[in-house]
């Protein structure tokens, strides 16, 4: 008798927390509008790693949100898609990570757009990034361009809904 009666609690508490986490993220949603922030939804990819789209120098390209990542990188083998190299060569150096020292090339850009929302970078690195790419194409349609790094999540505020997939970043 007991298991029938917890059963339906169950599923009662479970709406009950499902209906309050929803008007917590219409709550959240509001606030963060009235304070100047633009929401932007990503999509999750099986990995848990989230995606959006954004453009470089006007030609788009998929790339992952990076919480861990010091910098926006993209993938060395996608300079010539976002036409950077034609663009002037600010530098070339050695970045540390948890994987060790990797050489890196940054780039002047023009504009990085994401989702429709124009973010503050006048520079972008270039790595390769295979390990990243290749663990990840599988799991997506579309490639992996790079990643987005806290010096746009900073520069922008960023804050990020897990639950509800969105990122919002202010202008």
């Amino acid at each position: 008798m007991f298991k029938a009666i917890a059963v339906p609690l169950f599923l009662f508490v479970s709406t009950s927390i499902n209906a309050h986490q929803s008007d917590m993220a219409l709550n959240l949603e509001q606030i963060l509008k009235e304070k100047g922030f633009t929401r932007i939804d990503y999509k999750k990819l099986p990995t848990h790693h989230a995606v959006v789209e954004a453009s470089i120098n006007g030609k788009s390209g998929y790339f992952i949100i990076d919480t861990g990542a010091g910098a926006t990188v993209i993938h060395q083998e996608s300079a010539g898609k976002f036409n950077l190299a034609q663009a002037i060569e600010a530098s070339s150096n050695e970045v540390t990570g948890v994987g060790g020292s990797i050489s890196t090339r940054s780039f002047s850009i023009e504009s990085f757009i994401i989702e429709g929302n124009a973010v503050s970078l006048s520079s972008i690195y270039s790595m390769d990034l295979s390990h990243v790419v290749d663990a990840l194409n599988p799991f997506t349609e579309e490639k992996i361009d790079g990643v987005i790094g806290q010096d746009i999540m900073e520069a922008h505020g960023a804050i990020i809904d897990i639950a509800s997939k969105t990122v919002y970043l202010k202008p």
